[in-house]
Order: structure tokens, then C-alpha cells, then sequence
């Protein structure tokens, strides 16, 4: 082989420590981003959890108004309770679950009525995107 070959060959190869280079840098882009990603996901979650509840609490209130009551359970919205019912309020096999797979909850405390979800924490409680989500209102009549 001639100098004018060895040289092209080794041109064409990575050294080592240029191969490292690339690798920390990668990791530091990876480590910048990736919480802002995780971050972001779980907000987009939060207003997944928002919207459903918004949903599911207006079939709560479809429900109320066919049959002056409140629903004893969210699966009332599915299946007929007797008199004045005119459901399913929600689809048939609707998931009850939020997006962090809890159950949605309805809370009748007497004066008001909720649709919650407790959010990525599962606990009562929290705030920004680990807080609960929660839709209520006074009950008619109250």
C-alpha cells in the first residue's frame, strides 16, 4: 500500500475519544430534554383528566335532569336506574379510568356533587399537575 491509501483509510474512521465526544454530548442533550418532555406529558395528561371529567359531570347532569336525582355511582349513567332514565348518559364500556388508570370518582357530600380524579399522586390533594382534578357544582334545589 502506498501513503496516499493508509491516509484515506484512516481519514474515514472515528477515533475514540471523537466517538466519546458525540456520546456526552448526545447524553447532555437527552438529559435537558427529557425532563421538560416527562414535565409536559404529565400536563397533557392533566388536561386529558379535565376534559373527561367535564364529560362524565355532564352526564351526570343529563342524568339528574331525566330523572331528578343524582346517580348513586358512575356506572348509573350506563345502566338503567328506573323511572325517568333515558341513558346510557355514556357510551356503553366507557373507561372510567383517568389516564394515570385510577378510577373516576363521584362524591355526593349532600349540597354539591364532584367528578374527581386525584391526579398523578393518587391522593386527595396536590397542586399544578399532581393535583386533584375536580368538577362540581350545588346540587338543584341547594
Amino acid at each position: 500500500m502506498n501513503s496516499v491509501t493508509v491516509k484515506k483509510i484512516q481519514r474515514r474512521q472515528f477515533s475514540l475519544i471523537e466517538l466519546m465526544v458525540v456520546i456526552v454530548i448526545m447524553g447532555l442533550v437527552i438529559g435537558i430534554i427529557a425532563p421538560n418532555i416527562a414535565a409536559k406529558m404529565e400536563w397533557a395528561k392533566w388536561d386529558v383528566a379535565r376534559n373527561e371529567c367535564k364529560i362524565i359531570y355532564q352526564a351526570v347532569e343529563s342524568f339528574y335532569l331525566d330523572t331528578g336525582k343524582y346517580p348513586g355511582s358512575l356506572e348509573d349513567l350506563m345502566r338503567s336506574t328506573g323511572q325517568g332514565w333515558r341513558g346510557p348518559y355514556l357510551a356503553e364500556g366507557t373507561d372510567l379510568k383517568d389516564p394515570w388508570n385510577n378510577n373516576y370518582q363521584l362524591r355526593n357530600n349532600g349540597s354539591s356533587v364532584s367528578v374527581i380524579s386525584h391526579g398523578s399522586d393518587k391522593s386527595p390533594g396536590g397542586n399544578e399537575h399532581k393535583g386533584d382534578v375536580d368538577q362540581t357544582t350545588k346540587k338543584q334545589g341547594n
